[in-house]
């Protein structure tokens, strides 16, 4: 088959309509789940496709050989208060030519067009198992959440459903390693408001998220204090991305700073409360990491590390600060600990106070 080309269509003719109902009755009859349940008829299939292009939605074909073999919605939201988001929906590929990248260039297609418009906030959603969760996942949507026994499959069986989203507010790269960072992994074994409960993060406070990225912790340490949150980091995608998610929060007290956790970009004794997450372990000399942090901790002040707690995946040394090693720096320090605990497998944290 010839190379496809994806090309956006503002409006359907008789044609195009019969031939993306063509591809709706082949998908359907493999079992994906769009929305429909086989036997689909050809006469549902271009109803469907007769009033899809109503307002607000905008749609993209694959064609090849002069066949439609894939296609993909952006469904833009109208009410006011969405002016800034929008849907991805009916992703399909034929299934004569799955495993040739057009499931993701239908994708970016859609992307594209959602930045164009405007767009900061895309949403999905795909059943539980499907090889589409995989596609997702590897352009950079983050799982929210799961619906069990949402929808009914071929066989009669419900299925549940899994829910993603995407900031386009970044490069993919970025977005990707955002995406990882705050997996729905990472948010059920280190859950961000079980960690500031533990911190004791109270509305006078003045807190350093050091290491903030794209605010897993700042953005929750804001919620809970109208004192400044500094959010310090040394990359500057990850700096657009706070200051961004900070000004769409309307948490105008968050100040994202660029700094090294060596030489963390704040007067002494300055803050109240510090945290540092899955940072010092990538530090050559943690311990300077560890020194400034006391430093610009006020007297009596708190502070909460969180490190991996298990071995390196790939089997390799290296990259790993375990929680001994981290309480003896600490305690070198003159820093008094208060907690350790467990989360999940694979992490641990420190809560310590300055004398």
């Amino acid at each position: 088959m010839t190379e496809a080309t994806v090309v956006e269509w503002r409006e359907l003719g008789e044609g195009q309509v019969g031939a993306l109902a063509d591809l709706l009755v082949a998908v359907v009859q493999e079992g994906a789940s769009v929305g429909f349940l086989p036997p689909l008829s050809q006469e549902a299939a271009v109803r469907y496709f007769a009033e899809v292009l109503e307002e607000g939605v905008r749609l993209w074909a694959a064609l090849a050989g002069g066949s439609v073999v894939g296609t993909v919605q952006l469904q833009l939201a109208l009410k006011a208060n969405g002016s800034h988001r929008a849907e991805i929906a009916k992703l399909m590929v034929h299934p004569d030519t799955r495993g040739k990248g057009l499931g993701r260039r239908l994708m970016q297609a859609a992307e594209q067009a959602a930045r164009e418009e405007g767009r900061t906030l895309l949403c999905l959603d795909t059943r539980e198992g499907d090889p589409s969760n995989r596609l997702y996942q590897s352009l950079g949507y983050v799982e929210a959440g799961r619906i069990p026994r949402y929808a009914r499959s071929a066989k009669g069986t419900l299925t549940g459903t899994v829910l993603y989203y995407k900031e386009l507010i970044a490069d993919d790269d970025t977005l990707l390693r955002l995406s990882r960072l705050e997996s729905a992994e990472r948010r059920e074994q280190l859950p961000p408001e079980r960690l500031l409960d533990l911190l004791g993060v109270n509305p006078q406070d003045t807190v350093l998220d050091l290491g903030a990225g794209g605010g897993y912790l700042t953005l929750p340490v804001a919620q809970r204090t109208q004192a400044p949150v500094y959010a310090v980091d040394a990359e500057e995608a990850m700096q657009e991305v706070l200051t961004h998610r900070s000004k769409e929060s309307g948490l105008s007290h968050i100040q994202v700073l660029d700094g090294l956790a060596q030489a963390i970009p704040l007067a002494d004794a300055s803050v109240d409360k510090g945290i540092a997450a899955l940072l010092f372990h990538i530090l050559e000399e943690p311990a300077c990491g560890v020194k400034e942090l006391l430093r610009v901790l006020k007297p009596g002040g708190l502070g909460l590390i969180v490190e991996w707690a298990g071995p390196r995946p790939d089997g390799l040394p290296g990259h790993r600060l375990f929680e001994p090693e981290l309480g003896e720096l600490l305690q070198s320090e003159g820093a008094v600990l208060l907690d350790s605990r467990s989360w999940g497998e694979s992490y641990y944290s420190v809560l310590f106070r300055k004398p």
